[in-house]
């Protein structure tokens, strides 16, 4: 079945999982305006596709929450770094606070302030 040969195994994009659910959708689709076999092959044969099907959304929603986990913990950790840098925003002490923010910085792995 062409549904089968279909692998999950190298999505690891928004766009490569959008590109093989559309595959899917259009398999889907071709399915429906076949013409029916046997009713014995024609169970079997559907299970098969069904399965095919439950399979990829299945993998595919795993994919979005582990994104989507993601992304709420890169968040939590941005969130944290603004937080204790604006802590900082009222100090005098310029050398310890300097410190801090390049601390800072460097954890976040990016400059938060361009010079």
């Amino acid at each position: 079945m062409k549904i089968e040969a279909i692998s999950t195994d190298n999505l690891k994009t928004y766009a490569a999982w959008d590109e093989a659910t559309k595959a899917i959708i259009g398999l889907q689709e071709e399915w429906k305006k076949l013409g029916f076999a046997s009713r014995k092959v024609n169970t079997e044969l559907f299970a098969r596709f069904r399965k095919s099907c439950d399979e990829f959304f299945a993998k595919k929603a795993e994919f979005f929450k582990r994104m989507k986990d993601e992304l709420a913990a890169n968040l939590a950790k941005k969130i944290e770094l603004c937080e204790k840098a604006e802590a900082l925003k009222d100090s005098t002490e310029w050398k310890k606070t300097t410190d801090a923010l390049i601390a800072l910085q460097r954890k976040s792995g990016k400059p938060l302030v361009q010079w």
